[in-house]
């Protein structure tokens, strides 16, 4: 049974909640059988996000938790700006460090408030760019140059749930490319625009793996930052690789192996650091897309790579290319599985959904590029697709910010249903209402 945040020093607290729910659970009981309190699953949907004016094509690579938050960016065959998309507002344009040049976005924090990326600086450098929004306005932007370790250039892939760490890659004083780790802070805001002042309080150089001291770049990050993912390179050979950080510095470098071939990437981490995706060739040569859990394994066919994985490892995406074109997939306990297929009834016609590049944390929610199945028609453009997939929580069913007296309610008056349509009341996501999800919320029950 699955009992989230339960620690042996929170057992006294949880037993305490318990107690308490218990308390509580003989009145709702009677109240529940007169009420009409229910929840509604939700509708799969595949929502086209669109581009921004006068552009093209346009590609997304992250997603809040709730999935209203969508970045990545919008182009034309010359240039592209990192684009920020609410479910509310639509395509908003981030801009750039000066107002020209180009940008895009990659990452977003679980809130969907911190958005890193790369864009030009004044010299048409590439630096790490961070956008954060006005104190006044969140609906506002600013952007803020990350710097770099001595070099002229960096970029930023990606960012921590809380948005506080930043990973990427930055040039030294030697011109090398180096994985790279940010920590910044905010020392206070403009009362008149409302712009944080933002101070850049680490830049890490986190070095090479042994035997590969070419480069090095950081692609992904654990929840709390303690866990950074990505490669390091000697000449035309890369190896996945895996930095522990530790007070600020780096504890160890570990090396998550090949299937065979010469080389292998991690492009992402789960939020407890215990899954890694990515892409590795075999001994043959061929690219498979991989999951690393203590050693590395194959996950799927040949001609695949995985970008991203759930906050438990539960659910990963990425990208096929057994052709001239890409196919989203998607890796749960039941195997690969094409996208195309599992939501054929979604996509519009003529289309085909290329890449899946980034997940939401509870596995729900999927972004990536949307494109032309064949030369007479289709869409090229970024999406976001709701799976309506069920994902576990700690009970609070109406999302609410607390575990209380209301989700005993929706619990109860769905008591010993059972099925696929269930929705956040299937605490445990095992397909039914029952005893486990009543305790679930008893033991989480009056956290906020």
């Amino acid at each position: 049974m699955f009992f989230p945040h339960s620690p042996d020093h929170q057992r006294r607290n949880g037993a305490m909640r318990l107690m308490r729910g218990a308390e509580i659970l003989s009145g709702l009981l009677g109240l529940s059988i007169v009420l009409g309190v229910g929840t509604c699953a939700q509708a799969q949907s595949l929502t086209l996000l669109g581009k921004l004016p006068g552009h093209s094509v346009s590609e997304a690579y992250d997603v809040s938790d709730d999935g209203r938050v969508v970045v990545g960016w919008s182009g034309t065959g010359t240039t592209a700006l990192a684009f920020r998309w609410t479910s509310s507002g639509g395509m908003q344009n981030l801009g750039t460090l000066t107002g020209f040049g180009w940008s895009k976005a990659y990452g977003v924090s679980a809130d969907g408030r911190v958005i890193v990326g790369v864009s030009t600086n004044a010299n048409g450098q590439r630096r790490a760019c961070l956008w954060l929004p006005s104190f006044n306005n969140p609906a506002i932007y600013f952007a803020y140059d990350l710097g770099t370790l001595g070099g002229a250039e960096s970029e930023a892939w990606a960012v921590s749930a809380d948005g506080s760490v930043i990973v990427g890659v930055s040039t030294n004083t030697s011109g090398r490319r180096r994985a790279c780790l940010w920590k910044y802070s905010i020392r206070g805001f403009n009362d008149e625009t409302g712009q944080p002042a933002v101070r850049v309080d680490l830049r890490l150089d986190l070095g090479t793996l042994a035997g590969y001291t070419d480069a090095s770049e950081a692609r992904g990050v654990s929840a709390d930052g303690g866990v950074v993912v990505g490669f390091s390179s000697l000449s035309t050979r890369s190896r996945a690789c895996r930095w522990i950080i530790r007070n600020n510095a780096v504890q160890r470098v570990d090396d998550l192996g090949t299937l065979g071939g010469d080389s292998s990437v991690a492009y992402d981490i789960s939020d407890d650091g215990g899954t890694v995706v990515g892409g590795a060739a075999d001994s043959s040569g061929w690219l498979h897309a991989f999951i690393h859990q203590g050693s590395m394994r194959v996950l799927g066919s040949s001609s695949t790579v995985a970008y991203a994985v759930a906050e438990y490892g539960e659910v990963i995406v990425g990208t096929a290319v057994p052709g001239r074109q890409s196919r989203a997939l998607r890796w749960t306990s039941g195997g690969q599985e094409d996208l195309n297929a599992t939501y054929a009834s979604l996509l519009p016609q003529g289309s085909l959904l290329r890449d899946a590049h980034g997940i939401s944390r509870n596995g729900r929610y999927i972004v990536g590029s949307i494109g032309p199945d064949s030369a007479t028609g289709g869409i090229d453009q970024a999406f976001l697709l709701d799976t309506a997939r069920c994902s576990t929580h700690r009970g609070d069913i109406n999302r609410d910010g607390c575990v209380d007296d209301n989700d005993l309610l929706i619990v109860l008056f769905n008591f010993g249903r059972s099925g696929t349509g269930l929705g956040r009341e299937d605490v445990n996501c095992d397909g039914n209402v029952d005893d486990a999800d009543l305790l679930i919320v008893l033991f989480n029950f009056g956290q906020c």
